[in-house]
C-alpha cells in the first residue's frame, strides 16, 4: 500500500494539499482524475520523491519515503512519463535495457540482456529492438516506455497521461497493455488520466483531485454524471453495454 498521512503537498509559495490522508490500494489500477492545474501531477511527483514533501509522512509498501534512496525507490516504483519528443538517438533495445538500471552494480549482465529480450517479446515489440527510438511513431515510443517500466521489475508502475497524443488505435493498445499488466502480473498501476471514460473502463479505483482535496474510492461509484458535472463542468451519461458501465461526456451545447 502507498500511505499518505497528514501530508502537506505543494511548493514553498503555494500549498495544494494540506492534512491529506490517502491509502492507495495495491494490485489494482487506480486512475487519478481532475481538471488541468488541480494538482494531479504534483501529487504524483511527491509520491515519487521528485517534489519535496512539505510535511507529513508517505510510506511505500511500509517503508518511509524519506528513508529510500533514489535507487531503492526505483526498485519499488517504475515511471512512464508523458510522451515527449526524444532527445537522444538510442536504439529501442537500449531504451528498454535502461529499465534494469536500479538492479545494476556495473555493466549489464547476461541476465539483464535476457530480461530485456523477454520484456520486448512480452509486449510484442521485439521487431523494433534495433530501430532508432527517435524514428518510430509516438504510439510505438509509448509502448517502448511501458516496456522499459516492465523491465524495471517493480510491483508499482506510475503513468502520467499514458495515452496523450495517441490516436484511438494506439490508445487502445496502451490501455489494454496496462489492463493485462494488472490482471496477468498483478502489477499495481497508478495513472494520471484526462479521460474519465478511460478511467471507467480500465481502473478499479479512482482518485478525483478537486480544490485541494481528494475523493478516493471505486471507479464505478465515483465516476458518475454528478461528479463529472461538478468537477469538469460537463454533462455526461452513464450507460451500460453488455454488462459494462461507461461514462459518455456530452460535449455539444444545446
Amino acid at each position: 500500500m502507498i500511505e499518505l498521512k497528514n501530508c502537506k503537498i505543494g511548493y514553498s509559495n503555494k500549498v495544494i494539499f494540506e492534512n491529506l490522508d490517502l491509502n492507495i490500494e495495491m494490485n489494482v489500477i487506480t486512475a487519478i482524475l481532475g481538471i488541468n492545474g488541480s494538482g494531479k501531477t504534483t501529487l504524483v511527483s511527491t509520491i515519487l520523491g521528485v517534489q519535496k514533501l512539505l510535511d507529513g509522512n508517505i510510506k511505500i509498501l511500509g517503508t518511509d519515503l524519506k528513508k529510500l534512496s533514489t535507487k531503492e525507490l526505483a526498485k519499488f516504483i517504475a515511471v512512464v512519463p508523458q510522451l515527449q519528443k526524444p532527445m537522444f538517438d538510442f536504439k529501442v533495445f537500449d531504451i528498454v535495457l535502461m529499465g534494469r538500471n536500479p538492479h545494476l552494480t556495473s555493466s549489464p549482465s547476461k541476465l539483464d540482456i535476457k530480461k530485456t529480450e523477454e520484456a520486448l517479446k512480452k509486449v510484442g515489440i521485439e521487431h523494433l529492438a534495433q530501430k532508432s527510438y527517435k524514428q518510430i511513431s509516438g504510439g510505438e515510443r509509448q509502448m517502448v516506455n511501458i516496456t522499459r517500466a516492465i523491465n524495471q521489475d517493480t510491483p508499482i508502475i506510475v503513468m502520467d497521461e499514458p495515452t496523450s497524443y495517441l490516436d484511438l488505435q494506439n490508445q487502445s493498445k496502451v490501455m489494454n497493455l496496462v489492463k493485462n499488466l494488472n490482471e496477468k502480473e498483478n502489477k499495481t498501476i497508478i495513472m494520471v488520466l484526462h479521460d474519465p471514460s478511460h478511467a471507467m473502463m480500465f481502473s478499479q479505483n479512482c482518485i478525483f483531485v478537486e480544490h485541494g482535496k481528494v475523493i478516493y474510492g471505486q471507479s464505478r461509484d465515483l465516476i458518475i454524471p454528478e461528479h463529472i458535472k461538478r468537477i469538469y463542468k460537463v454533462d455526461s451519461e452513464k450507460i451500460e453495454v453488455d454488462g459494462n458501465s461507461y461514462i459518455v461526456p456530452l460535449l455539444v451545447n444545446n
